[in-house]
């Protein structure tokens, strides 16, 4: 690899670097890991829409958002059955009844969604209220957030080592051995999915405050007694375990208290007892702070979005914490947007040519490969072996596929890796060179200082 020049033309190292068995192999270990886990949550859950007797194509319809009665009865119940698939040890049953599980949680939440946001007359209010009633809609977010979830968890060890590996390669010139990448990525594993994490779950926080403060308008006096009470039963328990030196007595007392508050609160609604307009007024006066909530959120998930590859560079290289990583991500994303758009418009552009000829090269491998040996098997052995021979050409598919994605993975990483550390070198003034290494790769890559001659 030619030295690093510390400009733009850097990033088209990064298809070159990527040609490492070691980069390509995490990689690949990566993209199959999460197939199989976003395939197991996917058939985790239609079994249980099985299980439950609501599968995909009998979700609420916006027919049934109108109040009419759902059309497909028939279409229904010949859905395949998940459950009864992998009882008879029908796997491919089991796959197909998954995928159109899915096919059809999507295009039931996207009807659901365009029928509540075609209804006319109504305030948002009502139809967020009309968003949470959606099953299809509201199971798709769930499905979502578990996936959101599990690719973070998963990229933030297998795309961490690739760029642990990338930045040192780009920082020397020289490569540490995979088994240190992967340690390290071990040791700081809470410190890649951490700061992402924590963005999320501010946003997620900021979303359910504003929520609460719009139930002020369904019923403030409902919401004023709730707030109090939680307060009473936390101060209630707090008193119970110091005044009984027992936590099992404090924590009693606050199921109880808990019990008690919703009781009267379902009381409450029962009775239909609510203060008229001091809802509306209150919520009126506090919409301000609503509108500074949103403008957080958004930057929140504007950094979340931009400067998740930021924050993992970050740790890559430097060996610190997820305070460092939003630190560093917030300044480099904020303060230096127009380079790194620049940055990440060449990486794209340039990975994309890559990786449309690594494409081409997949194709013409299936098609001189696999054509010949399934023509000539069939003319040879006949019809009897087609079958389990067209088994093993979908395996092989699959495989060039994985192949593939792990290609394009491992070139985002290690193109995100190099933009990182670019970004760096310009707005800090950081050398190219400085990159942290762990005691075993400096004694490996550090040659040690000769003793000063007397």
């Amino acid at each position: 690899m030619r030295k690093p020049k510390g400009d733009w033309t850097d990033l088209f190292l990064a298809f070159r670097m990527l040609l490492d068995p070691r980069k390509l192999w995490l990689a690949f270990e990566g993209i199959v890991l999460s197939v199989v886990l976003v395939g197991l949550l996917l058939a985790l859950f239609a079994s249980l829409h099985s299980l439950t007797g609501a599968p995909a194509t009998s979700l609420v319809t916006p027919d049934a958002l109108e109040g009419q009665a759902p059309a497909g009865g028939a279409a229904a119940a010949q859905e395949p059955d998940v459950v009864e698939a992998v009882r008879a040890g029908r796997l491919g049953d089991a796959v197909r009844a998954t995928r159109a599980f899915a096919v059809g949680l999507v295009a039931k939440a996207a009807e659901e969604f365009q029928a509540v946001c075609a209804r006319r007359g109504q305030g948002p209010l009502e139809k967020v209220m009309a968003l949470w009633s959606c099953q299809a809609l509201m199971t798709l977010v769930a499905l979502g957030l578990l996936v959101a979830f599990v690719l973070l968890f998963v990229w933030s060890y297998y795309g961490a080592a690739i760029m642990r590996l990338a930045g040192i390669e780009y920082a020397l010139g020289d490569r540490i051995e995979l088994r240190s990448a992967k340690a390290y990525t071990r040791r700081k594993h809470q410190s890649f999915y951490g700061p992402p994490l924590g963005l999320a779950i501010a946003v997620f926080l900021i979303a359910a405050l504003t929520t609460l403060m719009g139930l002020l308008v369904w019923n403030v006096l409902v919401v004023f007694l709730a707030f109090v009470g939680l307060l009473a039963i936390g101060v209630g328990a707090s008193i119970v375990r110091d005044r009984t030196r027992s936590a099992a007595k404090g924590l009693a007392a606050c199921a109880v208290g808990f019990c008690v508050l919703v009781a009267v609160l379902a009381l409450i609604v029962a009775m239909g007892w609510r203060v008229p307009y001091v809802g509306e007024v209150v919520l009126g006066l506090l919409s301000p702070l609503a509108l500074v909530g949103g403008f957080v959120a958004v930057v929140l998930l504007v950094w979340l979005v931009f400067g998740l590859p930021l924050m993992a560079g970050t740790v890559a290289t430097s060996d610190v914490g997820a305070f460092d990583a939003w630190s560093r991500s917030f300044h480099y994303l904020f303060m230096h947007p127009w380079r790194y758009a620049a940055y990440a418009l060449v990486g794209l552009a340039h990975g994309a040519a890559c990786l449309a000829f690594v494409y081409f090269v997949r194709l013409g491998l299936e098609g001189v490969a696999f054509l010949p040996l399934s023509t000539g098997a069939i003319l040879l052995g006949g019809q009897a072996c087609e079958p389990l021979l067209t088994w093993f050409l979908i395996l092989d598919h699959i495989l060039l596929d994985l192949v593939f994605l792990a290609f394009v993975a491992g070139y985002l990483f290690t193109s995100q890796s190099i933009a990182y550390m670019l970004l760096r070198h310009r707005a800090d003034g950081t050398p190219l060179s400085e990159v942290h290494l762990e005691p075993r790769d400096r004694e490996r890559l550090v040659p040690p200082t000769p003793p000063p001659q007397t």
